[in-house]
């Protein structure tokens, strides 16, 4: 039994739960419901209460109805409750004080802080049973007490049902304001992140000023061409080659089919780090250029003997020619990786490959493990084999395309030896 003085609804709900009893919601003395919205009584142990009786449950009295109806949801969610107090117009209960209900009604806690012993001793000097329908005029009469006793402590009432009570303010200084996922990450110190915007706001402008100064190099590099095309029509090669040289990237030109051996997929390890790596095996890039930057031993002369520098240069792997947009562009190109399919080449400078490669270096890549395609017979190309299963294999045939890569560099005036 309960140490505290409950209500006679209240005190009969907790016991018929306690011992199983059958708890019934009724609209009439014959009619029962299981929809607590149409219920106007509750039978409790061939007990009836008004289901809109008060209890002393809280300063506010709840209603046999609102406690009844919390015990009901007492396995639901704090969410799916108050959506159920909303859709069936039912008084909802803070989820402190539903806890402590629920806990009480099921006999797991034997007191509750929020039963009205002192309210319920005044209710009782003027009837000695509320709950039982058959004496519902004298419960009409307590009805009065009972207002008068709210409207003595209203003005002392510190109970707010979606907060806490007097006796739970301890509760309080352990609580901590809940925060978002912007304030979570500053952290328990203030930080003014001010500085980042202006060193971005600097990065900007150097990088706004570096490429406008190389924007004006290169206007004038072209007007520089231009007029000395003027000049001379003669001479046009030779200062297309010597250009290449300067801040012009040499082009090296791929199949644009996926079924290739070589592809903008893999190309960029096979050419930096002699791996081969099946186009199938990777993710493809939908990119039309990849620039890849490779040293070059240079053997250069001086007054005592030959000397090896380095050189780098930048190399433009494109896929297709839609970025040829100058007549120029095809003196900078170095190799033509080639498939063996004459469509690669409908929208070259030269659609035919007999004179394409009396102009261009053609260089195939094919797989040890497949033929050879017929065309690469007839084609003037240099032919590497690739096997997926031999890695010095791969490493060698990169090697041998960049030492012809580099002879057509030199040919050309790009690389000076």
């Amino acid at each position: 039994m309960s140490k505290v003085s409950a209500s006679n609804n209240l005190q009969a709900l907790k016991d018929a739960i306690g011992n199983n009893k059958s708890i019934s919601l009724m609209i009439t003395p014959e009619e029962s419901t299981n929809d607590i919205t149409k219920a106007f009584t509750v039978k409790i142990n061939d007990n009836e209460y008004l289901i809109d009786e008060a209890t002393n449950f809280t300063k506010n009295n709840l209603s046999l109805r609102v406690v009844y109806h919390c015990w009901l949801n007492k396995d639901t969610s704090a969410a799916d409750y108050l959506n159920d107090c909303k859709t069936k117009n039912i008084q909802n209960v803070a989820f402190l004080i539903r806890n402590d209900l629920i806990a009480w009604l099921s006999g797991s806690k034997d007191d509750s802080r929020y039963i009205e012993e002192e309210r319920q001793t005044l209710l009782k000097k003027t009837s000695s049973t509320t709950g039982n329908l058959h004496e519902q005029e004298q419960a009409d009469g307590n009805v009065d007490m009972e207002n008068e006793l709210n409207a003595n402590d209203s003005a002392n009432d510190d109970f707010d049902m979606d907060g806490l009570n007097k006796d739970s303010k301890h509760v309080g200084v352990n609580e901590r304001s809940l925060t978002d996922h912007n304030s979570l990450m500053r952290g328990s110190k203030l930080v003014d992140f001010n500085f980042l915007v202006d060193q971005t706001e600097q990065l900007v402008k150097d990088l706004t000023k570096e490429i406008s100064i190389l924007a004006s190099q290169e206007q004038i590099q072209d007007k520089k061409i231009t007029q000395s095309n003027g000049i001379n029509k003669n001479i046009t090669q030779n200062v297309a080659k010597s250009s290449i040289g300067k801040g012009k990237d040499p082009v090296i030109l791929i199949p644009s089919s996926a079924s290739s051996v070589i592809t903008m997929a893999n190309v960029r390890e096979f050419l930096l780090n002699g791996q081969f790596i099946s186009s199938s095996d990777v993710v493809d890039l939908d990119n039309d250029i990849i620039k890849i930057s490779k040293k070059f031993d240079v053997t250069k002369q001086n007054e005592q003997s030959n000397v090896v520098v380095g050189q780098t240069l930048r190399f433009n792997v494109v896929n297709n020619t839609r970025l040829f947009s100058k007549p120029e562009y095809w003196d900078r190109v170095v190799a033509i990786i080639v498939s063996g399919q004459e469509w690669q080449f409908q929208d070259y400078k030269w659609s035919n490959p007999d004179e394409l490669f009396k102009h261009c270096n053609g260089v195939y890549f094919g797989l040890s493990d497949k033929n050879m395609p017929e065309n690469i017979e007839k084609w003037n190309v240099h032919r590497y084999f690739l096997d997926k299963n031999k890695a010095y294999k791969n490493i060698e045939a990169s090697n041998l395309f960049w030492d012809n890569v580099k002879k057509v560099c030199i040919g050309k005036g790009i690389i000076k030896e």
